[in-house]
């Protein structure tokens, strides 16, 4: 991923979206919007967190 496009990202925001956005299985009483909305949510917090550890591992080389 081409970290160095994107500022830096900060612990503190990929801690708070995890408590925020939670990986979680859907309720049975969600519908198949609702499923997919919070799948792309998450999915932008995975790839937020990702970015941070590439930028991490970038710092201490």
């Amino acid at each position: 991923m081409d970290d160095h496009l994107w500022p830096p990202i900060d612990e503190a925001l990929i801690v708070m979206l995890n408590r925020l956005i939670p990986e979680r299985c859907p309720s049975l009483d969600d519908d198949e919007r609702k499923i997919w909305f919070n799948v792309g949510q998450r999915q932008v917090v995975r790839m937020l967190q990702a970015i941070y550890i590439e930028q991490q591992d970038n710092l201490a080389d």
